[in-house]
């Protein structure tokens, strides 16, 4: 605010000064006529070498001409200072207080400017698709990013640890939740490494309740920032998410969050699996777990995300239904058929777009 005032009261002083010099010295040449010449001519010199020329100049040496003129305009800001605080006074009491904590940028001009900077090839287009990510990771709730219930991979408290070593040779996993008679009943997380000095002693037979840590439980409506912090804090990698009825609806690690901000993220173990499969340019195979979300945009289609999260949950609620293979659901023109069932999830979905 202080800087757009001394830059006002400078622009406007010399503007108005010039004007009336060149006004007095025109009349006094070419009589009442000079009124009309000094108009037009002074706004020609003011257009293009006050506003015009510098203003682009400025634009394309912002640094360099920064620089050069940051000592003057200093002078020029303690100069003004009386006038800019009077002025600011006046405009305050128009304006309202309130005025004073309006923020410089909002993030929806951030993110037209780095939308613009990528086009320009000012950031590279994965630099801008990671800023970009920061800007919605705190919008996301966890319950958007979290592994489905269905889908997690847990150990019984009485299973010894030769069954739990088989179930993380298996599936590549480093850490297990641990629940007792039912999934609803977590009872901690056990770390694959936490095994490894009972193995050393030979010790087979020691059970997974013996020596599971303390589990960290999350409501569904969490934020994804906050959450991250969080588990810095805490030194967690993993998180069981509650829902609204105190049910556990799915799990959250930490790798969870960082492939939201970074993308996808490859271990040894894991293997890279196409959430689509393109057959032509309008057919494809896509998997039903891929948030809705995510599915507009890579399908460049228009799916409504309410009440459900993915496009097995759109199928479900169009077909009002137990799905089975073969089912269609027709939506603007698209068709969606059930292409693969595991048991009754909903697994692989063929996509027929529509050739308009």
């Amino acid at each position: 605010e202080k800087t757009l005032t001394t830059i006002l009261i400078g622009n406007n002083l010399v503007n108005i000064s010039a004007s009336s010099i060149a006004t007095s010295l025109a009349i006094d040449f070419f009589g009442n006529k000079g009124v009309g010449i000094a108009v037009g001519v002074m706004t020609f010199l003011i257009l293009v070498f006050g506003e015009i020329t510098p203003k682009s100049y400025a634009i394309r040496k912002a640094e360099s001409l920064a620089l050069f003129v940051a000592p003057l305009f200093d002078f020029l800001s303690k100069i003004f200072y009386p006038i800019s605080l009077a002025f600011t006074g006046i405009s305050n009491l128009f304006l309202g207080k309130s005025v004073k904590n309006t923020p410089m940028f909002t993030e929806d001009e951030i993110k037209t400017l780095i939308d613009v900077s990528g086009e320009e090839g000012t950031i590279e287009e994965d630099e801008k698709e990671m800023i970009t990510s920061i800007f919605e990771f705190g919008d996301t709730r966890v319950k958007e990013i979290m592994i489905p219930r269905v889908d997690m991979v847990c150990v019984e408290a009485e299973e010894n640890i030769k069954e739990v070593l088989n179930k993380a040779i298996k599936g590549g996993y480093s850490r297990f939740p641990v629940y007792k008679d039912e999934i609803d009943n977590i009872v901690g997380i056990l770390y694959i490494k936490d095994l490894l000095k009972y193995l050393k002693d030979g010790n087979f037979n020691i059970c997974a309740d013996k020596i599971k840590r303390e589990a960290y439980f999350i409501p569904e409506t969490k934020r994804a920032d906050d959450l991250l912090r969080e588990m810095q804090k805490k030194r967690v990698h993993m998180a069981i998410v509650i829902g609204e009825y105190g049910a556990v609806i799915g799990l959250v690690t930490l790798e969870d969050l960082i492939e939201e901000i970074v993308g996808e993220i490859f271990d040894e173990y894991d293997v890279a699996k196409d959430e689509i499969t393109y057959l032509d340019k309008n057919t494809a195979i896509v998997d039903a777990r891929l948030p809705i979300d995510e599915f507009n945009e890579k399908m460049s289609l228009q799916l409504p995300s309410d009440p459900f999260d993915t496009l097995a949950g759109f199928m479900m609620e169009y077909l009002d239904k137990v799905p089975e293979e073969g089912e269609e659901v027709e939506y603007d023109g698209n068709k969606f058929i059930i292409e693969k069932m595991d048991e009754k999830k909903i697994s692989k979905v063929r996509i027929i777009k529509s050739s308009e």
